[in-house]
């Protein structure tokens, strides 16, 4: 039984595994600590499996960009092979609708600091690209029980694509208007 570690991880889900694999990779002796039955049991299993690089931190945004390059050589980067696969990188982008608490001049500053690919898409563009999407702006939400929630749009609704945005999987395709 283990008695010292130099560090102690507490959860084992994606932070706590990949906190754990760079510090033993640096030869610190690392002891994870989780209640579940298993790595990645808890969030980590029912999360969307997302990758994104909006985030509302230099920080995010940087550590997220820097990710990505894990994930596309991820059984590289692990130094394992599984005949059964490992979740995959699937570049399909990802869309992030404007909406006022998330100014896109924030989020461009901070991509174009991290060197992150986007595009800003006008109502017509993101039309065109997402087939069936209303663009109409009816923000902010409403209660499903008020009278407003039926409400015609104001507005039209913009986004910022990011090209490397993706879904995480062993299986999964990815569909999209190009």
């Amino acid at each position: 039984m283990v008695t010292t570690a130099d560090a102690v991880i507490i959860g084992a889900g994606i932070v706590g595994s990949s906190t754990a694999l760079e510090l033993s990779r640096r030869g610190v002796d690392v002891l994870v600590v989780d209640k579940a039955g298993g790595a990645g049991m808890r969030s980590t299993s029912a999360s969307s499996a997302i990758i994104r690089f909006n985030h509302s931190t230099w920080e995010g945004v940087a550590a997220s960009w820097e990710s990505k390059f894990r994930w596309e050589e991820w059984e590289d980067y692990l130094g394992y092979r599984d005949l059964n696969g490992l979740a995959r990188f699937h570049r399909c982008g990802k869309i992030l609708l404007d909406v006022p608490f998330i100014p896109r001049e924030r989020m461009t500053a901070l991509f174009d600091r991290a060197g992150t690919p986007y595009e800003v898409w006008d109502a017509d563009m993101l039309a065109k690209r997402v087939s069936g999407i209303d663009t109409g702006c009816f923000f902010p939400p409403k209660r499903v029980d008020s009278d407003e929630f039926f409400d015609d749009p104001h507005g039209h609704l913009g986004a910022l694509y990011t090209p490397d945005g993706t879904v995480k999987s062993a299986h999964s395709t990815c569909r999209h208007n190009r």
